[in-house]
């Protein structure tokens, strides 16, 4: 019932408003390839490419653009069989998509190759009505930014250090134990591959769950950085550790620690102030407070919704790289350096 009148709300709201442009992204997890649980692809959300659909053929946008996982595209959720037929969710999304008189582009392309030092793959399907012409994906930049390009001007910080002029860039804190194997780590390798000495470890003592590549693992500061995740604040998620620098003493690397906030909105292409509307007192709403700190850190609670929030980001400059080539009317667009884009 609660996701019918959210539905209806937004349709509702489009249509008062005269939306004519809309950005869709349902829910990814039943697509994820990271997603392991039984109860994968039979839950309502698998669904929720429905309700996309509805609402664009209710509101009648001129255009929009439909985001996703790239497995998102060939998938058929248990949950959507009824629906899809013999169909992928690709599949059926364009066809109905036709039906409805639109034109379509499908793609999967990687933030990296549109100026960010994220490495973010997903897929897109573009859609406008035929009488605005024709809209392509626009031409890959000639370079990948690289992680040490987006953030080596920061300060060098360890576990549970705090940079005094950053607000948003603090290192969360660690065990000793998690320190030490960190430490241990090198620059672009994952410390599953440490001597056996320092390989994850729990508390006590005993091998640390999740023993795969990925996990544990500094980024390679030469290359674009993996996707960010909701997971960023662990340093057992996926590639979500500092790449660090050789200390004098032999084997060891700084920067044992977890991605600062500040560090995963450069790396995404967002600007540095991005949060900071979340620090004013009822901002949004009369029940918010703003975010809450304490040692000049954000509480685990707010720490950990807002970098599941930053798991689920769209790169901003992947998003002005599609629109650069709309075929409509012009579209104004303000970049993260304030600079207006029209096309």
């Amino acid at each position: 019932m609660w996701c019918i009148f959210a539905l209806l709300s937004a349709i509702t709201a489009a249509y008062l408003l005269g939306a004519t442009f809309v950005f869709a992204s349902p829910a990814c997890q039943d697509a994820s390839p990271y997603n392991t649980a039984d109860s994968k692809g039979t839950t309502e959300r698998a669904t929720l490419f429905v309700d996309t659909l509805k609402n664009i053929e209710a509101v009648g946008y001129k255009a929009g653009i439909i985001e996703n996982v790239p497995q998102w595209l060939i998938s058929r959720p248990e949950k959507a069989l009824d629906i899809l037929g013999d169909k992928t969710i690709g599949e059926y999304v364009v066809d109905e998509l036709h039906r409805m008189g639109y034109k379509t582009r499908v793609g999967i392309l990687s933030a990296a190759d549109y100026g960010t030092a994220e490495d973010r793959e997903r897929c897109f399907i573009l859609f406008w009505k035929e009488e605005l012409g024709d809209w392509k994906f626009t031409k890959k930049h000639q370079f990948r930014p690289s992680v040490f390009e987006a953030i080596h001007m920061l300060k060098s910080l360890e576990a549970g250090e705090i940079d005094p002029n950053n607000r948003w860039h603090y290192a969360l804190p660690l065990t000793d134990h998690e320190i030490e194997f960190l430490k241990h780590t090198p620059t672009g390798m994952s410390a599953w591959l440490n001597s056996v000495l320092y390989q994850p470890k729990n508390k006590s003592g005993s091998t640390a769950g999740g023993s795969f590549n990925a996990g544990y693992r500094r980024v390679d500061p030469a290359l674009p950085c993996p996707t960010i995740t909701s997971g960023s604040g662990s340093i057992g998620d996926l590639s979500s550790v500092h790449y660090g620098r050789p200390l004098t003493e032999k084997g060891c690397y700084s920067d044992a620690r977890a991605f600062s906030i500040h560090e995963l909105l450069l790396l995404m292409g967002a600007s540095a102030d991005f949060l900071d509307p979340l620090l004013a007192p009822k901002a949004f709403d009369d029940d918010f407070e703003g975010l809450r700190w304490k040692n000049s850190m954000l509480i685990s609670k707010d720490e950990n919704l807002v970098r599941e929030a930053l798991g689920e980001h769209v790169c901003p400059k992947m998003m002005l790289a599609l629109l650069s080539t709309f075929p409509g009317d012009k579209i104004s667009v303000t970049t993260n350096q304030d600079e207006a884009t029209e096309k």
